[in-house]
């Protein structure tokens, strides 16, 4: 599969419905599928043999690059986490330094990456934009016909895209990816896209007042979602047991990942 199409069928599926996740109230699930994404991509140019050691290679050059202040064997965990068991992994306990606990919140761009603890502190808008970019970066240091990358891609998952629609505009896949239509996306501006998704329902793709009409103002809906998506506390994660949504989980029965 050329690269062209790749990139087109990879936007419009796999980073197209972390925005859909969005739409649909699911901002952790639209984290969730943000770190498979990475999973996806790193599967697309395979430097490891181990799942593990391939994401977080993933991580360091195209993540980790843009933005030192992530750390990638905490993302990882993290992906571990929230993927396997909505709680805890054995990858927090094994990462360098341990991770903790991870915070979830949303409209708050001071809190991405703070902190001076054991905790990952994410704001949702912040991190799903950093993906997107990513894998925009990513597509974009590819080779003319990187022959690995395109034939890994004919294993993909692809749903409702045809080679004929390789010329179709990100806006058209969702409303807040329409900055990559321009000749020099900013990433500011996709940022500020995303995070209008998250403050706006959206009705036939494009963000809505409560009338259902465009919305036309650039302030704070009132149906923003509120409050902090809290999957741990520092002391909830001290003695080698966690709590997550109120179950106890012990850290010597979460799960391998490889």
């Amino acid at each position: 599969m050329e690269v062209s199409i790749l990139r087109k069928r990879f936007f419009d599926t796999a980073v197209a419905d972390i925005l859909r996740a969005i739409d649909g109230r699911s901002l952790v699930g639209a984290v969730t599928l943000a770190l498979c994404v990475i999973d996806y991509l790193a599967y697309l140019r395979p430097v490891c043999r181990k799942t593990g050691d391939n994401y977080k290679a993933f991580l360091e050059d195209f993540l980790v690059r843009f933005e030192p202040r992530y750390n990638k064997e905490w993302i990882y965990a993290l992906r571990c986490a929230l993927v396997h068991t909505y709680a805890q992994a054995d990858a927090m306990e094994r990462s360098e330094p341990r991770l903790d606990g991870y915070l979830l919140r949303h409209l708050d761009p001071t809190f991405h990456l703070s902190g001076s603890d054991n905790i990952l502190r994410l704001n949702v808008e912040s991190f799903v934009t950093d993906i997107v970019w990513l894998a925009w970066r990513f597509f974009n240091s590819l080779p003319d016909n990187p022959q690995e990358v395109e034939e890994k891609g004919n294993e993909l998952l692809v749903v409702g895209i045809s080679d004929s629609q390789a010329d179709k505009p990100y806006q058209n896949m969702h409303w807040a990816l329409r900055e990559l239509d321009k000749d020099s996306p900013r990433y500011e501006d996709l940022c500020a896209n995303i995070r209008q998704a998250i403050m706006e329902p959206t009705s036939g793709g494009l963000p809505t007042t409560s009338g259902g009409f465009p919305a036309t103002g650039s302030g704070e809906s009132s149906r923003a979602l509120e409050g902090i998506l809290d999957f741990s506390t520092p002391n909830e994660f001290t003695g080698g047991s966690a709590i997550a949504n109120g179950f106890p989980y012990s850290i010597n029965d979460a799960p391998e990942c490889d």
